[in-house]
């Protein structure tokens, strides 16, 4: 846990190839290849970010905010992530919306699987030589 918190900036980043394929799954009928998904996760997540902090930094002045900092900051992803996909398939806000958000949870799953066996296969390794 405490290398999670160390490197949460690095793990947040880490999660956008993720997404990036749980957009390829849902939004297979755009014609957008995969490349096309991760640029426009990587304009998505950073506006997202910019909108995030700003919000962030007026509820950090709301004692115990921090349920409500993390639910606005995945609120505000997943507006903009609905936005640009919107302008990019040009299908119905609402579709494009629930699209998005079925696309984001596929994704953050994606990134658990994967982050969850790597952190086990270290770890059982590391034991198995005794470093550990």
């Amino acid at each position: 846990m405490s290398l999670m918190k160390k490197y949460l900036n690095v793990m947040v980043i880490l999660q956008i190839p993720f997404y990036a394929v749980g957009f390829k799954l849902f939004f297979f009928r755009s014609k957008l290849n995969y490349t096309e998904h991760l640029i426009t996760n990587c304009y998505a997540f950073g506006i997202g970010t910019l909108i995030g902090i700003i919000i962030g930094g007026i509820l950090f002045l709301i004692p115990h905010s921090l349920i409500v900092n993390v639910i606005s900051g995945y609120g505000t992803l997943l507006l903009i992530y609905t936005y640009f996909y919107q302008r990019v398939t040009n299908k119905n806000v609402i579709l494009t919306f629930f699209l998005t958000a079925f696309s984001m949870i596929i994704g953050l799953l994606l990134f658990v699987i994967v982050f969850m066996t790597i952190t086990f296969s270290i770890v059982f390794f590391l034991k198995k030589l005794g470093l550990f």
